[in-house]
């Protein structure tokens, strides 16, 4: 994977670039560009893991949101048919 401009600042998980929740929209584009879907699943679940340990307070739906559940419909490429 190439590097990420839009990476997490641990341990609050937001974007170093843009401030923004991470993963943000930039980086969620990168990652889906850049990986398969099987790849994706896991990378985001390993974040997901990193993230509740990081901040043990977030509520476990939002953080299943925030860096799973995108993973399963990453944006998709207009004329690619992707999800």
């Amino acid at each position: 994977m190439k590097g990420v401009e839009h990476g997490p600042s641990r341990p609050s998980w937001d974007c170093r670039e843009c401030g923004q929740p991470w993963p943000c929209g930039p980086a969620r584009k990168q990652l889906a560009d850049e990986m398969g879907i099987v790849q994706l699943a896991m990378y985001a679940w390993m974040n997901f893991d990193d993230a509740v340990a990081d901040m043990p307070d977030m509520p476990v739906a939002e953080a299943y949101e925030r860096f799973i559940a995108w993973a399963r419909r990453p944006p998709s490429t207009p004329g690619t048919g992707a999800l």
